[in-house]
């Protein structure tokens, strides 16, 4: 419909630029995930985001902290905040609504109180924060990364499948028929990417989240009992697995997701 409303809208320069839009968007779906499997949600990723780049990018600029290290306290920021909401959700037995809704405006009063000060936004100073945001893999790079990329992908999902295989499990086909749809689908995007400029530097970083994120819970002794939590949490808890474990663990995972999409969502904007 979009294209034939713009004939523009499926030119590579275009896909383009939405694949580096949908990066920041993507990484905090990720994070969001992991809760959701939980069977809880998190109302907080948004705000806390924006504060993981407010302390990247006042770190940078007025101290001044190398990028890595600025980067480092951002992320740590985030996850901390996950971990905090986490012990309040799986030790205390808060509901994650209060929780993460009392955290989203925690985080924004901190944010808007440490950005205020300074007009509201802080531009980011660095060339390697500019270059991730803006710039493009080369092509034959963005092939050989794609490539590597999906070739792990590949082998770790083969090799579950071979697991299930030997364990009398079925299913194998539709695994390997949606291994194969992922492939086309990613090998697609690479070619279109490359008839503009390459694949974004901030697509390559969500694409090796998402994978992780795909393995983390389809093919790990993790996964596993993240589902069955989520599920049934006191069949779980019945069945040895630790639930209060395996929540806490699931909102660090996603406060150190939030954190990376506030770094990226600077990135891309040059300004947190």
């Amino acid at each position: 419909v979009f294209e034939v409303l713009n004939a523009n809208f499926l030119t590579p320069r275009n896909l383009s630029n939405l694949a580096a839009q949908i990066v920041v968007t993507g990484t905090l779906a990720l994070a969001e995930i992991y809760i959701i499997l939980l069977g809880m949600i998190d109302l907080s990723i948004g705000w806390n985001s924006v504060l993981a780049a407010a302390i990247f990018s006042l770190s940078t600029v007025f101290f001044p902290l190398p990028v890595a290290a600025g980067l480092a306290l951002g992320v740590a920021c985030a996850t901390g905040i996950g971990f905090l909401q986490g012990m309040l959700v799986s030790r205390i037995g808060v509901p994650s609504f209060v929780v993460t809704l009392g955290g989203a405006m925690v985080a924004e009063g901190i944010t808007l109180g440490i950005l205020t000060p300074h007009g509201g936004s802080v531009p980011l100073a660095d060339n390697l924060t500019t270059a991730i945001g803006t710039l493009n893999l080369d092509p034959l790079w963005s092939w050989v990364a794609s490539i590597a990329l999906f070739g792990i992908y590949a082998a770790l999902t083969l090799n579950s499948i071979r697991k299930r295989a030997a364990g009398g499990h079925e299913g194998g086909y539709a695994a390997v028929m949606r291994l194969i749809g992922i492939g086309l689908i990613l090998f697609g995007a690479v070619f279109m990417l490359n008839a503009y400029r390459g694949v974004p530097f901030l697509l390559m970083i969500f694409l090796i989240a998402l994978f992780a994120s795909a393995f983390a819970t389809k093919s790990t002794r993790f996964g596993r009992h993240l589902y069955a939590v989520g599920g049934n949490a006191e069949a779980a808890r019945r069945a040895g697995i630790s639930v209060k474990g395996i929540q806490l663990a699931v909102f660090v995972i996603a406060g150190f997701l939030v954190g990376l999409a506030g770094y990226l969502d600077a990135a891309r904007l040059g300004v947190a």
